[in-house]
């Protein structure tokens, strides 16, 4: 007979709760050592977070703190330039 998915599926999953904090999905990813975590709600999977996604994420972040940071460096020096 032919395979079904469920002969073959993964049983033990690592899942990950969707109001848990990114820190708690990156040490998930570390200590399970899984590429894409299911997210649940009630015990219901509502979506998918992958090492990919929270990579992209982080460096989002690294550049909108870095233009921030540039922001405020030269509104500083222009106001040291005015007085």
């Amino acid at each position: 007979g032919s395979q079904t998915a469920s002969s073959i599926m993964s049983r033990d999953l690592v899942v990950i709760e969707a109001d848990a904090s990114l820190v708690d999905a990156s040490d998930l990813f570390l200590k399970s050592r899984v590429r894409r975590l299911p997210v649940v709600r009630d015990g219901c999977m509502v979506g998918i977070l992958s090492r990919r996604d929270l990579v992209r994420f982080i460096g989002d972040m690294r550049k909108r703190i870095a233009y921030g940071l540039n922001k405020r460096r030269e509104a500083a020096a222009n106001v040291a330039a005015a007085h």
